[in-house]
């Protein structure tokens, strides 16, 4: 037994303990709480990639065209019976955790490293696991992809396999989301700054060093931004997907941020054609897809005339009284407080160590003040990856020499801080969250139900009617399963895909042309809304007529009254 302890312990620097040891974690988790994403973000693109919609496209919208390629390739696959969006981000943020594992159980001693990498897999862990976003993913991979390049840098002898995973691990983490990668590099460049700090022990060495550094995470961010334009320039190439990119871009600034209120500027809507009942489509779930009221020319409109904030003392006292109290709501906020209160007692020597902390400190208010300043803040999502950035520079700054751990009371440690997630965690229960796969089969029938009516009908669905949300993260979702579907609102609305499915039942302006249309059919819970806008707008003498009702959805027929 002594012997097997010995040859353990002397494992824990390898990759195959790393990989084991995230392994194990990560089927626990799964075995003990209920995956889910935590929005609804991730099973839109997913549904773009895997076919439901009838075809695989590489254009996933809020992901790099790079992703869709990847998609659509092992979507060839089991034709969306397996859930390779899901599978694929699984692997990275495995990828991404084992990789900080490893550094980890190689910096620091084994004890000192359970507990460390405990408290990240006990808090980013379950962020990435169990409530997916690829925003999290995001930040999670350009976080470790750095961690392990600073690693090697600090090194004698670079090992060059490892600096290329490094790279590779940083700009497949941009091509999931860009500006969270761009905003992680801020936060994570504290441990740069350490070193350029510290160039002196370099001795003969450091101009050296200080030009590998900037050589490798030179590359690293030229590949990032290369891989953001050709993105870029792939939409705009497209005269279709560029007007779709611009109309989403303003819908975005109106629906995330703030939209300009009616009494406010009565005037100026009028102007622009958009009439009381129209501005209560457009609040009133967001089912705003007219393409001749709203379009593109009015939402730039809307846009100039939206609040915004101003830069003045009162802004800044307003941001001070969200900040930092609210980092309180971001759980993983905790697992960093951990390891800064780690940090009082076993930090660095050196005196440069409180010039990285206020870096860091410096780079995460002005970061979280321009996103106030913005309208959209404090979002977990978000948040993850700029603490999980800030958690591995305060890492990088612990001494090693100063922490004297035994394996028992790290054990304790670590157990303690299972028990007290579990608040957090209790949601996520398999035996708590029964009732999330129940409601999900309900949307499912109801959804097959309606559509049965006439299977190769376009059914025009109002936000909060037909959802995704029937199928989870490892639903097998068939090919084709929303082909007849076009939704008025989200982030996908009026994207080419869809424009192309509604001309296939000459529509255009689905609001307008699905009077008296065979085989067109509106799935909507306001129907009286609905049919104001159409009679102030398009003809005044409709009517609705109840078609199918099932579970919660009503599906309409709209005609002309006889």
């Amino acid at each position: 037994m002594k012997n097997l302890k010995q040859w353990l312990h002397r494992q824990t620097s390898t990759v195959w303990f790393a990989c084991v040891f995230n392994l194990t974690v990560l089927v626990l988790m799964l075995l003990i709480l209920r995956p889910g994403y935590e929005t609804n973000d991730d099973i839109s693109i997913s549904m773009i990639a895997n076919g439901a919609w009838g075809v695989r496209d590489m254009h996933v919208i809020c992901q790099n065209y790079l992703l869709g390629k990847l998609y659509n390739l092992f979507y060839t696959v089991g034709h969306g019976m397996i859930p390779w969006y899901a599978v694929l981000q699984y692997t990275f943020v495995f990828s991404a955790l084992t990789t900080v594992t490893c550094v980890l159980f190689r910096r620091l001693q084994s004890e000192q490293a359970f507990l460390v990498n405990g408290i990240l897999l006990l808090y980013f862990g379950y962020e990435c696991y169990i409530r997916m976003q690829y925003t999290k993913t995001a930040g999670i991979m350009l976080g470790a992809g750095a961690f392990l390049l600073f690693y090697e840098m600090e090194k004698e002898k670079i090992r060059w396999k490892a600096v290329v995973w490094g790279i590779l691990l940083a700009v497949t983490g941009s091509l999931y989301r860009f500006e969270e990668t761009a905003v992680c590099c801020v936060l994570i460049a504290g441990i740069g700054l350490y070193f350029l700090l510290n160039l002196k022990q370099w001795g003969e060495q450091k101009r050296k060093r200080l030009l590998t550094m900037l050589g490798v995470f030179g590359l690293t961010g030229i590949l990032m931004v290369g891989c953001e334009l050709m993105d870029q320039r792939l939409y705009a190439s497209d005269p279709d997907w560029d007007a779709f990119m611009q109309y989403n871009e303003y819908r975005s600034n109106l629906t995330d941020y703030s939209i300009p209120a009616f009494a406010d500027f009565e005037e100026e809507y009028k102007e622009m054609g958009i009439s009381k009942t129209a501005y209560k489509i457009f609040r009133t779930g967001l089912n705003f897809y007219d393409p001749d009221v709203y379009s593109l020319d009015t939402l730039k409109k809307m846009d100039e005339l939206r609040p915004r904030n101003n830069l003045s003392r009162a802004l800044a006292e307003n941001f001070l009284k969200e900040f930092p109290v609210g980092y309180v709501k971001i759980t993983v906020f905790l697992g960093f407080l951990l390891l800064a209160f780690l940090w009082l007692f076993w930090r660095k020597s050196e005196k440069q160590v409180w010039l990285v902390a206020a870096y860091e400190i410096l780079a995460m208010g002005l970061i979280d003040f321009y996103l106030y300043y913005e309208g959209r803040y404090l979002e977990n999502r978000v948040e993850v990856g700029m603490w999980f950035a800030i958690s591995l520079v305060v890492i990088w700054c612990l001494d090693s020499a100063k922490m004297h751990l035994n394996r028992q009371l790290v054990l304790i440690a670590l157990g303690c801080l299972l028990i007290a997630n579990q608040s957090t965690w209790k949601s996520r229960w398999r035996g708590l969250s029964e009732q999330e796969v129940r409601d999900q089969k309900y949307l499912r029938e109801g959804f097959e139900d309606i559509v049965s009516v006439d299977p190769d009908g376009l059914y025009l669905a109002k936000l909060g009617t037909i959802t995704y949300t029937g199928y989870g993260m490892f639903s097998p979702v068939p090919e084709g399963t929303f082909e007849n579907v076009v939704w008025y609102g989200g982030w996908e609305m009026g994207n080419p895909l869809w424009v192309d499915k509604m001309a296939e039942y000459h529509v255009t302006n689905p609001y307008r042309d699905l009077i008296d249309q065979e085989h067109v059919y509106i799935v909507d819970d306001k129907i009286n809304l609905t049919l104001k806008y159409i009679k102030e707008y398009y003809q005044k003498d409709v009517e609705a007529e109840l078609v199918k009702e099932s579970t919660y959805l009503k599906v309409y027929r709209i005609k002309t009254k006889s």
